[in-house]
């Protein structure tokens, strides 16, 4: 069984909460926005986790690609990309 996912690209936002302080990852929906899940813990570890949630659309279209196509270089530009978003090296 295959279950849908909230279309991408999802974002990390940081924010305090009386909990303190957290990682939000938010995804748009047809009525906007809204938070898909939130990193909790140290600072690095929590950003870090928090990146690796939010690439996961891209990483998943890049699957697919791979699954398509094989290694041509518009897949090579997409997994170097998926990798820097997770890793927080974007550009």
């Amino acid at each position: 069984m295959t279950r849908k996912t909230t279309k991408g690209p999802w974002e990390v936002r940081g924010k305090d909460s009386v909990y303190g302080p957290r990682e939000s990852i938010s995804g748009e929906y047809s009525i906007g926005s809204y938070c898909l899940a939130e990193c909790l813990g140290y600072k690095d570890e929590r950003e870090a986790n928090a990146r690796l949630i939010a690439a996961a659309p891209e990483m998943l279209d890049v699957l697919k690609m791979l699954k398509r196509h094989g290694y041509a270089n518009e897949v090579r530009k997409a997994i170097n990309s998926a990798i820097a978003k997770a890793e927080g090296k974007e550009r």
